[in-house]
């Protein structure tokens, strides 16, 4: 199976789950959950499918076999390929099933959730 090529955005730093302090800690959380209410949850990643092939493959620890993938086309050829798109994951790695395409240029924004 071909690998989609990936983009991924830039790193969002981890909360620690303890740093001894405290007060840190919650200013840390509090952070985090103001981050995630303005929409930051680092739920993203730029797929662009393998042209010539009828599959592309990508893995991401995010990913588990009840991952829903929406798919947003950032280009006039993804919004094509869409219509014959499917989806498959597993444990760390989801297929994407898609016509047979030489277009280069089928990327997308994909949403990674669950």
């Amino acid at each position: 199976m071909p690998d989609a090529t990936i983009a991924r955005p830039p790193a969002v730093t981890l909360v620690p789950a303890d740093v001894g302090n405290s007060r840190a800690t919650t200013v840390r959380h509090a952070a985090a959950i103001n981050q995630a209410l303005r929409g930051a949850i680092s739920a993203t990643i730029g797929i662009t499918l393998v042209a010539g092939a009828t599959e592309s493959t990508f893995s991401d620890s995010r990913i588990g076999p009840y991952t829903y993938i929406g798919l947003s086309p950032a280009t006039a050829n993804a919004a094509d390929a869409l219509r014959s798109i499917w989806i498959t994951t597993t444990q760390g790695r989801a297929t994407i099933n898609h016509a047979n395409s030489p277009n280069t240029d089928q990327t997308f924004i994909a949403c990674l959730l669950g």
